[in-house]
């Protein structure tokens, strides 16, 4: 037990931090979020407050776009360096599927485009 830090069930902690329980389960099973204690009688899973930040950083970082084994590189990152070259990595990456998505869009509308003027021909 950790000494003097409160700790909280899965399901209290789950609620604070407004995260579903299958989803800590999940960050465990995958080495992310590793509970602060597991009671080793009944398996209960317990956090302590601490842990809502580093489960925000998470979050955050599933939010733009980055998937797991990119999160676990990222938190376990010590060199700020090396998390700037991360973070503009993924950055370059998301220009990249914004200027695919534009020219998928410029397509589209050229394909509705020439659509409309075959109608008028056949009419």
């Amino acid at each position: 037990m950790i000494v003097g830090g409160i700790m909280f069930k899965i399901g209290d902690f789950s609620r604070l931090a407004k995260v579903s329980v299958r989803m800590l389960r999940y960050y465990d099973e995958l080495g992310l979020l590793k509970p602060a204690e597991v009671d080793r009688f009944t398996g209960y899973r317990f956090y302590t407050a601490s842990q809502i930040s580093y489960l925000n950083r998470i979050i955050k970082l599933r939010d733009l776009g980055f998937n797991i084994s990119e999160i676990a590189a990222v938190l376990n990152e010590s060199d700020d360096a090396a998390l700037l070259a991360r973070l503009e990595l993924k950055k370059q990456q998301i220009e990249e599927e914004i200027s695919n998505d534009i020219k998928r869009i410029t397509d589209i509308e050229q394909l509705i485009g020439s659509i409309g003027k075959e109608i008028i021909k056949m009419g």
